[in-house]
């Protein structure tokens, strides 16, 4: 059995969490409270900080966060993926 990928499991429970988080936001504006939009859009700031750290280069140790977008369209093609600073490949 395969060792499933940190990469891919940690891109989708920040995409479950900024789901999330837009949830909140579109219930908060229904409601019209500004504390929980607020509140919701700081705790997606917090997601984004984090997966500043969640997302670095195994070997390098660079943070490859800014690359995020384009590791998740590899994702989703299948082509290889690799860091972008010591073009070591994160594995298929």
């Amino acid at each position: 059995m395969p060792t499933p990928d940190p990469f891919r499991r940690r891109l989708a429970m920040l995409a479950a969490g900024f789901a999330v988080g837009v949830t909140i936001v579109v219930i908060g504006a229904v409601m019209r409270s500004q504390w929980i939009v607020g509140l919701a859009l700081a705790g997606m700031a917090g997601l984004a900080l984090l997966g500043y750290f969640w997302f670095r280069c195994p070997l390098c140790g660079q943070p490859i966060h800014n690359y995020t977008l384009a590791e998740a369209r590899r994702f989703i093609r299948g082509s290889p993926r690799r860091c972008p600073f010591c073009e070591t490949e994160f594995g298929k």
